[in-house]
């Protein structure tokens, strides 16, 4: 549970800052990432499940065969 925030104020007593334990923060943190990473699932996934009903996508077997051809040396010997 986050814990209620001490405000730092001016000479006026207008807010002007706020300070929290280094706890309330992190979570602060963790929920904004959250946050963000559901906001880019939402935008990027009908993008994504329009590629796969097209077929335009790599099962896992396609990306293993795609690394290890990147790893084989060339005939040279010097790799790629």
């Amino acid at each position: 549970m986050l814990k209620q925030p001490k405000y730092i104020v001016n000479e006026r007593g207008k807010k002007i800052a706020v300070q929290l334990d280094l706890k309330t923060y992190q979570q602060l943190i963790e929920a904004y990432e959250d946050f963000c990473d559901n906001r880019t699932l939402d935008r990027v996934k009908p993008l994504t499940d329009a590629e796969i009903a097209r077929g335009d996508y790599l099962d896992w077997n396609d990306v293993v065969a795609l690394r290890l051809r990147k790893r084989r040396p060339s005939k040279n010997g010097r790799g790629k």
